[in-house]
Formats: structure tokens, sequence, C-alpha cells
């Protein structure tokens, strides 16, 4: 059993989850009264520098010392951080960004709620703990995150926060933001029921154009719930789509420029771009495939690499069907002709072709010829 020094409490997300009868998330814990010294002698790895957080060694869960921040320069790192055994968790929660993640439970299951979080979470609010939300710019995104991942539950964001969140716009500090901590909160906003809401809120807080200008080039004259990307986004999450899949279903209808100068300023993972990249180039093809010859279909399967991985027709089709409104992948036109065309051409025996003694280019341009009649026997 490891002996854990000081007062341990539940904090943040799993309480607010638990209380709205959602699926929990992680536990994170503060330890009031405690030292890095302390927790490092009790077997704890520390993975935070600035404001000590550390990993439980048996549960992986995260324990972070109760502190205060205060600001003494731009942006979110712009904080001294106070960690000594005297900080209280009142004064910890009073830290924290929204009051319906301000919420503690001790040890025996006792709720502590100084900032009136449990009636927020009542009355649907999301609303500011304290006055110092104007001093962290990284909590315009997670308002923006939390209205998506809790719209379904009719959350809306408090008019006195959604001016705060509108001062720290004003104020130039969404600039300080980092490339990956923007990826980072737009990511867990596209695996939300209701991404869409993330960027609405943005666009709400004037947030959206320093935030993405790429795309608020050709947002800004638009009504946000009329572009194709948010309909299409929309779709996406009906059909439980990944988030990739979703990147590139809100990016379809910007140009191979806006896509690449996204991926690479918010230094998404390759997968997000090079699948928005596939539906861009392959998207108008992939749609016309009905009309298609048994060469063409071929080439196209190719193209998609979908021999080596034919994870990759579905990766990409189920993106087209949610550009195309539809709700369902059963019966979409395209992908059942792909995927007839792709179990077809799959059977040819390359090996039988290798024991003719063919190699090299000559091999290639019979397994070639051998899948094109393969699937033109299906066509027929």
């Amino acid at each position: 059993m490891i002996q854990i020094p000081g007062e341990i409490y539940l904090v943040g997300g799993a309480i607010r989850d638990r209380l709205l009868g959602r699926t929990e998330g992680d536990r994170d814990y503060v330890v009031v009264g405690s030292t890095p010294e302390a927790m490092l002698a009790a077997g704890f790895k520390q993975v935070g520098q600035e404001f000590p957080v550390f990993l439980h060694p048996e549960t992986r869960e995260e324990y972070a010392l109760a502190r205060t921040e205060r600001k003494q320069g731009k942006g979110y790192h712009g904080f001294l951080c106070d960690f000594k055994p005297t900080v209280t968790l009142e004064e910890d929660l009073r830290r924290r960004d929204l009051t319906v993640n301000a919420i503690a439970e001790d040890a025996n299951g006792r709720l502590i709620d100084p900032f009136n979080g449990l009636q927020d979470l009542k009355s649907r609010n999301l609303r500011h703990v304290s006055e110092a939300f104007v001093e962290d710019p990284l909590r315009v995104l997670r308002v923006a995150r939390f209205q998506a991942e809790l719209f379904e539950h009719q959350f809306r964001i408090a008019a006195e926060t959604e001016e705060l969140a509108r001062q720290i716009s004003a104020s130039g500090e969404l600039a300080s933001l980092t490339a990956e901590r923007v990826a980072m909160e737009t990511m867990k906003a596209l695996e939300t029921s209701h991404p869409e809401q993330y960027f609405y809120t943005l666009a709400t807080l004037h947030a959206l154009e320093p935030l993405f200008p790429e795309l608020a080039k050709s947002w800004q004259t638009a009504e946000l719930t009329m572009l194709p990307g948010i309909r299409a986004l929309k779709v996406a999450v009906e059909l439980n789509l990944s988030a990739p899949q979703r990147w590139a279903a809100l990016v379809h209808d910007q140009s191979q420029e806006t896509i690449l100068q996204l991926g690479g300023r918010l230094k998404l993972a390759k997968t997000f771009t090079h699948l928005s990249l596939k539906v861009k180039r392959f998207g108008p093809a992939i749609t016309r495939v009905e009309h298609a010859s048994a060469e063409e279909i071929a080439s196209l399967l190719q193209q998609l690499d979908t021999f080596r991985n034919p994870k990759n027709l579905t990766q990409v089709v189920a993106v087209l069907a949610a550009i195309e409104a539809r709700k369902t992948l059963s019966h979409y036109t395209p992908l059942t002709i792909l995927e007839g065309a792709l179990e077809a051409a799959m059977k040819v025996n390359n090996q039988q072709l290798i024991k003719q003694g063919l190699s090299g280019k000559a091999l290639g341009e019979a397994i070639k010829d051998a899948r094109i009649r393969a699937i033109q026997a299906i066509l027929r």
C-alpha cells in the first residue's frame, strides 16, 4: 500500500462527469500539505517541473501538489507558481478555469464546492471561477472545448464569462499559445459529440481569426452553420468517424495549400494532413467511380495504397460520404463498388505469376493486368 503524504482530493472533470451521468475520464488528484521531496520519497514519479505533477507508482494517475498562480508575464507561460505545503484546497480550486471543474471530493466522498460549481452544473452554466480567468489565454480554447463537450447536456457559457473571453481575444495574448496546445485542444474538441460548437464558440469569442487565420479567410463572410466544412463535420460525427476523418471533412473545401499550411503550422499528426489531401485529390474520382473503367478503378486503388493497407479505402470514402451528407455507409455506391473491386483484385495470386518466371517490371505489369481483369469481371 502506497502511503501518500498529505491530504488527497479528487478534483475536476471526473467529478463533473459523474454528477452529469457521463462516463468518467481520467481521475486527477490534488495533494494538500505535501512537498516534491515527500512525493518522490513515497515512490511517485515527477512529470512536471514548473508546478510539480506526479504519477502514482501503481495506478499511473496524476497527483498534483496544491498550488496558486500569479501572473507575472505575457501568455499562458507567464505565471509564478507557489506550491508550498501551506497552500489550501480552496486556494488551489480558485485558480481553475470553470466552476464545474472546481469541485473536489475527499477520501470519504464528501464534496467540497467553494465556488458553487454544483449549482452551475444544475443550471447548466459554464462560468469562470474568478476574474483571474482573463490572465490565461488558454482558457478561451478550453471554454470553447467544454462547450463542444457538454453541449449535449444543454450547457451554455455564462454571459459574463463570454465577456472575459472576448477581453482575452482583444488583448492579443492568444498569439502566445503554442501551436501544439492549440492543436491539442482542437483534437479533443473534434472527438466530442458536437465539435462544430467549438468553432462556433471561438467565432463568438472573436478568437477564430487569431487561432485559425487560414480558415477565417473563407469563413468570415459566411454563416458558419451553412459552411460545407461544418456541415460535413456534423455528418462525420453521426457516422462515428475518427478525429483525422472529422478533420478531413472539416477542411475538405479548403485548397491544398491551406490544408498544408494548417497542418504545418499546428504541427498536426501526419495522418490528419495526409488523409485530408487524399480526400482532396481523389474525392472527385471516387464519387464518379460508378462511371469508371476497370483500369481506372485499379489505378485509383493503387494510388490510395489499398493493396498494402485496405483500411485506406474506408478511411477516405467514409469522409466523402459525410461530405455528401450520407447518414450511413450502407449502400453508399462508391464504397460498394470499390470494396468489391478491391476484394476481386486482392484475389490475384502473385505467387503463381512468380512461378511463371516473371520478375521486376514484367511481374508488376502482369499483376496490374490481372487485377484489371478481375475488376472487369465483377463490373459486367
